[in-house]
């Protein structure tokens, strides 16, 4: 399990009034490198398909993603990656929170089996609970 928050990468790219801890988020597997959970804040992308267009650019070697001329859609060309799906987080640092809920209209509904214990599996969230 992977953790990114594109927030806190490209916090320079945001107004500094910007709640980086609510937001849309994504889920991506890959054959060989695992499972990924990305979270960005709607001011810097505002569809899951910009959060995984910017992530894939994040990649060395960079993977290819199609985003779409609206930005709302796109492919992935990474041949052992897949966009399971995506939803909504609210992250609370403070109560040791993390709410995940909804779906993306692009990518669908994201994997909940075991999401939550592969998370808390993270030193960042080891003492999280963890809804959704």
């Amino acid at each position: 399990m992977h953790f990114t928050h594109l927030g806190e990468i490209f916090k320079d790219r945001l107004e500094e009034h910007v709640n980086i801890h609510i937001g849309k988020f994504v889920q991506i597997r890959h054959q060989d490198l695992g499972e990924f959970i990305v979270f960005a804040p709607k001011e810097l992308c505002v569809f899951h398909a910009e959060i995984v267009d910017l992530f894939c650019s994040l990649q060395e070697p960079a993977w290819a993603f199609s985003l779409s001329p609206k930005n709302d859609d796109g492919t992935l060309y990474e041949e052992k990656g897949e966009v399971v799906g995506g939803g909504y987080y609210e992250l609370l640092n403070e109560r040791r929170r993390l709410n995940l809920e909804g779906q993306s209209l692009a990518f669908g509904d994201y994997d909940n089996f075991g999401l939550g214990d592969r998370l808390r599996g993270l030193s960042r969230f080891s003492e999280f609970k963890i809804f959704g």
